[in-house]
């Protein structure tokens, strides 16, 4: 997070744009049913495209994961692309499990296989991506600096989901996501004041 804030000049939009990361992953939490932490708190109706929904959930989630391997600040430190890899792969692996485990149940064999396979490339995919817009190769300055901005408010709900899924069901509920707003809205008014 401190290399987006490095390389804007707007601050006050950065710090937005990591809230839509922030609330974007609170909203793939909703349709991943917490998959993305190796278990999911729901069960899903058979044919009901719950399943489809659960994969595209996950492969955003994993596209920004990947994405940040590729800031262009990784690349001078191997040590933190190794820590930030070393965390996506361990994670990456019970959460397969529960994705297989949940789609077993509702899915033939192959469609298993086929979804297994999209989420395992949406990591290095989001690599790529993260890679080519990092170099500057397809996007503005600008435009890198929203996506890694994004893929970090992304981070930092994972890092803080565990303050917010103190219920049994572990889920984000009203009051939270109120209180979330209210506290974002706050930040906003004390830059603006």
């Amino acid at each position: 997070m401190p290399e987006t804030f490095h390389t804007s000049e707007d601050f006050l939009q950065t710090g937005s744009w990591i809230l839509v990361g922030f609330y974007l992953q609170l909203i793939l939490a909703f349709f991943s049913h917490g998959l993305e932490h190796g278990h999911a708190h729901v069960h899903m109706d058979r044919g009901s495209g719950s399943g489809l929904m659960l994969l595209l959930a996950l492969m955003v989630h994993s596209l920004m994961e990947g994405a940040m391997l590729g800031h262009p600040h990784n690349e001078h430190g191997d040590h933190q692309v190794s820590g930030i890899l070393m965390g996506i792969v361990l994670h990456k692996v019970p959460a397969a499990f529960a994705l297989v485990a949940i789609l077993a149940a509702r899915m033939s064999h192959v469609w298993v296989l086929i979804y297994l396979f999209l989420f395992a490339i949406a990591s290095p995919l989001g690599l790529a991506l993260g890679q080519v817009l990092g170099g500057g190769l397809l996007a503005s300055s600008q435009a890198r600096i929203v996506l890694f901005a994004i893929v970090a408010g992304n981070f930092l709900h994972i890092s803080t989901s565990i303050f917010f899924e103190s219920n049994p069901t572990h889920q984000y509920g009203l009051r939270k996501l109120l209180l979330s707003l209210l506290g974002a809205a706050l930040g906003f008014l004390t830059e603006w004041w």
